[in-house]
């Protein structure tokens, strides 16, 4: 685009400005060739230097260099040594980035491996983050305990947002059975930090004392054993289904009470949008006969129907990346 403005100065018959062109070098005539007249007299004119152009390489702009390093990392938290995997994605700008938190007794390397993520996220362009629960079996606490395990989370969320490889806006908190239970409390503890949850495998009440401004993602399978999809008594008290809690966070976050219901196979998705001033959504996923498991990846979870679509690590990413063209194609084509 030229941007080109024209001044006059002395009327219609002013001189027009002198045309500025560049080229790699400058050339006039040869000294003694002409010569300028002034009263009579004839004087040589001035030599004419030649100044070659500069040239200056591109610029490549570096990669920001990321707080957290390939791999494992350590972090220090209530006396306590804490672990952190971190898989950078593979972009050179700030990148969206998920905190995963594992399931009760599982392993936080072989959680990431087997849902995908440790793969998958940084080829999508997000970091992966997936800290490591303390004790003999591990696990995240639900209330205070001794390891500070809300601390803990609070103080690796906001270390991520201040890292420069990642965009402070488009923090994601995803977790599996009782790492879902977790994050659905921590989310309301970090509202204003975070861009979404995804809870898998267990659904948290919506405790949030103000309006929440963050999507929700909820993905239960209907013959769930271990975590009941039509809710459970626990030591006297009902936790209620996983739709009547999902129905909760959407009233959390101000969503209006209609919402859409879509079937595709073995799932159907109830669909909240407009929610509150920052129109968020809130998504239930229900697989038909889907057991304790992520869905979409069968190493993930011990029993029940593995549900193949939507795959729940590519709604996740696709859901972090906002992507809406990448979560359609998460719906695998029925078979024919």
């Amino acid at each position: 685009m030229v941007l080109a403005a024209a001044c006059g100065s002395g009327g219609e018959n002013a001189a027009p400005a002198a045309a500025t062109t560049s080229a790699s070098t400058a050339t006039t005539s040869a000294p003694g060739t002409s010569a300028a007249t002034t009263g009579g007299s004839t004087e040589p004119a001035a030599p004419v230097t030649t100044v070659p152009a500069t040239t200056v390489a591109p610029t490549t702009l570096a990669p920001p260099e990321c707080g957290f390093s390939e791999g494992r990392n350590t972090r220090s938290h209530a006396d306590q040594d804490r672990t952190v995997l971190f898989a950078r994605a593979e972009v050179s700008d700030p990148a969206p980035v998920v905190v995963l938190f594992h399931g009760f007794a599982a392993d936080f390397e072989a959680f990431a491996a087997n849902s995908g993520l440790l793969a998958e996220a940084p080829a999508s362009g997000v970091h992966l983050v997936v800290p490591a629960g303390l004790g003999d079996i591990p696990t995240w606490e639900l209330a205070a305990g001794p390891f500070d395990d809300a601390g803990f989370a609070q103080a690796l969320i906001d270390d991520l947002r201040a890292d420069p490889c990642v965009d402070p806006d488009r923090v994601w908190l995803a977790g599996y059975s009782a790492g879902a239970g977790f994050i659905g409390v921590l989310g309301c503890q970090v509202a204003d930090r975070i861009a979404g949850l995804v809870m898998n495998a267990a659904v948290a009440p919506a405790l949030c004392s103000d309006l929440a401004g963050f999507d929700v993602i909820v993905a239960h399978g209907t013959a769930d054993l271990v975590v009941p999809f039509t809710g459970v008594e626990i030591n006297g008290s009902t936790l209620p289904s996983s739709p009547e809690l999902t129905a909760g966070w959407a009233a959390q976050l101000g969503c209006p009470e209609d919402f859409t219901e879509t079937e595709a196979g073995l799932l159907t998705q109830q669909h909240w949008a407009g929610c509150g001033v920052e129109a968020n959504t809130v998504d239930m996923l229900i697989y038909d006969g889907g057991g304790h498991r992520w869905p979409g990846r069968p190493l993930v979870g011990g029993e029940g129907l593995v549900a193949e679509s939507p795959d729940l690590t590519c709604v996740l990413l696709a859901a972090a990346a906002d992507s809406p063209d990448a979560a359609k194609a998460c719906v695998a084509a029925p078979s024919s």
